[in-house]
């Protein structure tokens, strides 16, 4: 029998209302009896095609239990809102009982969106109730849908008002429970160095693969390699951090594990980003040393490299250890525990609360700001992810994205180091041909991409090159629907979406493959949409705000400004970032600047940045909207490497903005070109979209290190060309017709 703990029974109301959990069984049951008052102060609402569990019907059926069963999605609404009414009015909470209907793994809820949708649009006072159940396996699952678990935790919301979006407070509040649940797990009270040397004495048969030579490091290598490196760490950095400057591979496992394992803490600098951007983030993180190997850094001639005095490469060091000493490192671990080996590494240890590795932010907005994770945000971040995601023994993932990316440090290091599979490194992600080898070579189960990586990865795979992978995950910015709809097409691929920003691990949402409902049953929730990143990551609350109001939560299907909530969200910047904390951290909640929505089944769009809306006749219109229907009507390639257009808004010398069109696909422009986008627009279904008001041509489409769109140096672009802002003559309107 699971333990029970209940929270918010103050929040009942004493005249009856709906009440609706986000799923029930046969112990969620007893436990409503017992906080509404019995049985017979309730009636039970349960739709016979999606039917609760059997255990739950016996139980109602043996205590005569008053019990509504209907077909709800066939009753008409009038009749059903009178019935339950008619239920209120003799002084019975109205209790539904949803079923078990197919879905991904760790949804938020039982209940499908269309028949949340029903009956939150009744007009009745409604109460949400969060069923948190969590089972205390070693596979990092917390919550789950079915079987057994070990603790349930009943957490009653705020009612809600008929008069308010009801839809949207009930996914908000079951969402904030879920949140709220993770964030009190005393589970994750542990630190990250502990944990990896336990799952490498668990493990020593996992393997780090290097994709450049397909050499490979098991782990009772890998561990002996990290213990000797950080004892020559200890005697070179002076202060708690480490710059690490490396590629994935073996030698970064090694530095990362080097470092956790004695109380280090490891900074992924991005080797893509600009001098001025390494220059601010390792000032901002207080840096003094940096992990690297000489070989990259000849590679990597461009970068704007610290001095030789402050560069540690790793390669020297470990060559560096006595033959005798590293034999005794090898036998280290067999003769001390877990426990005790790390105690002896790192006499200090952390505790769970502190730091244990930083990244740092893209820079899209404006310059790097420094991520601090510690060591409980990464456990838990693990935790939902693998809740998420089933990844069993003896998979593989591929990992060639920078480490300072959060989801490739959650998928391509901490899941292999901690979790059950084995990990394939390239140190870049733009070599298509190598990748596709790897992932048909070695069978790989993950990838983690972005969208102009994928380009080049997809132009090169072939029918069965991917035949063996479950993720692809796409996340960095939008996937484009070409680049979808083209993998599905010529590979049977379907990559899944991601919504991740360096501000909470490993992400806020994705897609994942849902059940197979080729069967025909209607008990089916979907975990995919076509635009949409999938349901928010089980621990992460989504809220959808009116950007000119913070508390105003907009209905399911609105558009709005996206809110985010986690345990695994950052609760400052490093460095100087008061102005920046002020505008974006409230009250533990992060304001993203990204404009997006949530249907009735929890399944999260996101339209594009802030900054990426024009207000055109009262109506925000996304450019990015506009970018995928010209890519169509232009025939653009979507394994064309690159960007070949770009839509931007652009004030004008009045404060007037517009939509304006960079484009490498034109080299003059004339009247002729406007009538062609226009009538291309109409012509393929696109009449809800404004055509641009001028089309520049460009002979590239600026881009950050990272691949996404530099906004401001397009909108700069724009601006020069068109002559906006300048001393001469203004430039001559769009020809209208």
């Amino acid at each position: 029998m699971a333990d029970l703990v209940t929270g918010g029974r103050d929040k009942i109301p004493h005249r009856p209302t709906l009440l609706l959990p986000n799923r029930a069984d046969i112990r969620v049951l007893h436990a409503l009896e017992q906080d509404l008052g019995g049985s017979e102060h309730i009636s039970w609402l349960a739709d016979r095609v999606q039917r609760p569990g059997e255990d739950v019907l016996h139980y109602l059926g043996r205590i005569k239990a008053r019990g509504i069963f209907y077909e709800l999605e066939q009753i008409e609404a009038d009749s059903l809102r009178d019935m339950l009414r008619r239920e209120m009015e003799l002084g019975r909470y109205v209790v539904l009982l949803p079923g078990h209907p197919l879905q991904a793994p760790g949804a938020l809820s039982d209940v499908p969106g269309s028949l949340l949708r029903r009956l939150c649009s009744l007009g009745l006072p409604v109460l949400p109730v969060h069923a948190g159940m969590i089972s205390a396996r070693d596979d990092g699952a917390v919550t789950v849908s079915s079987g057994d678990y070990d603790v349930l935790e009943l957490r009653y919301g705020e009612p809600i008002s008929p008069m308010k979006p009801v839809s949207a407070l009930v996914l908000a509040a079951w969402m904030e429970a879920q949140a709220e649940l993770y964030a009190t797990q005393q589970r994750f009270d542990c630190t990250l160095g502990e944990s990896i040397i336990r799952s490498l004495y668990a493990r020593p048969e996992m393997l780090v693969i290097d994709g450049v030579n397909d050499t490979k490091l098991d782990g009772a290598t890998l561990l002996p390699l990290a213990i000797a490196l950080a004892e020559r760490l200890h005697k070179q950095v002076s202060q708690g951090r480490v710059g690490i400057i490396l590629p994935p591979g073996k030698l970064c496992t090694i530095a990362f594990v080097a470092c956790v394992i004695s109380g280090i803490v490891p900074v992924f600098i991005n080797y893509e980003a600009t001098a001025e951007e390494f220059i601010h983030s390792a000032r901002r993180s207080e840096l003094t040393r940096f992990i690297t190997e000489r070989r990259f850094q000849n590679k990597l001639s461009d970068f704007c490299w610290p001095r030789e005095r402050d560069l540690i490469y790793a390669e020297s060091e470990l060559r560096e250890v006595p033959r005798g000493r590293m034999a005794w490192m090898r036998w280290l671990p067999r003769l001390q525990t877990p426990e005790s080996l790390y105690r002896r590494i790192c006499p200090a240890p952390p505790r769970p609360e502190d730091e244990a590795v930083v990244i740092f932010t893209g820079g899209t907005d404006e310059k790097p700001k420094g991520i601090s994770l510690t060591h409980r945000m990464l456990m838990t971040g693990l935790a939902e992810f693998r809740s998420r995601v089933q990844i069993k023994r003896g998979d593989r993932i591929l990992a060639t994205m920078p480490y300072g990316h959060p989801l490739s440090l959650m998928a391509g290091l901490l899941l292999p180091l901690l979790g059950p599979c084995d990990l394939v490194t390239y140190p870049t992600a733009d070599a298509g041909e190598r990748l596709c080898t790897l992932a048909r070579q070695y069978e790989v189960a993950m990838a983690v991409s972005t969208p102009r990586c994928l380009q080049r990865i997809l132009a090169a795979a072939e029918e069965n090159t991917f035949a063996k992978i479950r993720y692809f995950f796409s996340v960095g910015e939008k996937l484009p629907e070409t680049l979808g709809d083209y993998a599905r097409g010529k590979l049977g691929l379907r990559l899944l979406e991601a919504y991740s920003l360096s501000e909470i691990v490993p992400l806020a949402a994705c897609e994942v493959p849902g059940p197979d409902a080729s069967g025909g049953t209607r008990c089916f929730k979907p975990s995919q949409a076509r635009g949409s990143v999938g349901e928010p990551l089980p621990g992460v609350a989504v809220r959808i705000a009116d950007p000119d109001r913070v508390t105003q939560v907009m209905p399911t299907g609105d558009l709005g400004m996206i809110w985010l909530k986690s345990p695994t969200l950052v609760n400052h910047y490093i460095g100087n970032e008061a102005e920046a904390e002020r505008n974006n951290l409230q009250r533990g909640w992060l304001r993203t600047n990204d404009i997006g929505y949530l249907n009735e089944d929890g399944l999260l769009t996101i339209c594009g940045r802030s900054m990426r809306f024009t207000k055109v006749d009262g109506q925000l219109r996304a450019h990015e909207d506009l970018e995928q229907a010209l890519l169509k009507v232009l025939g653009v390639d979507p394994a064309k490497p690159g960007r070949s257009l770009a839509v931007v808004g652009v004030a004008d010398d009045r404060g007037v903005e517009h939509l304006v069109l960079l484009s490498t696909l034109h080299r003059q422009i004339d009247s002729s070109v406007y009538i062609n986008v226009e009538y291309g627009l109409k012509d393929a279904g696109y009449r809800h979209l404004v055509p641009p008001h001028r089309i520049v041509p460009v002979n590239y489409i600026p881009e950050l290190p990272n691949g996404k769109l530099d906004y401001r140096r397009c909108i700069e672009s724009a601006r020069k060309a068109l002559g906006y802002g300048s001393a001469g003559r203004a430039p001559r309107p769009r020809p209208r017709r």
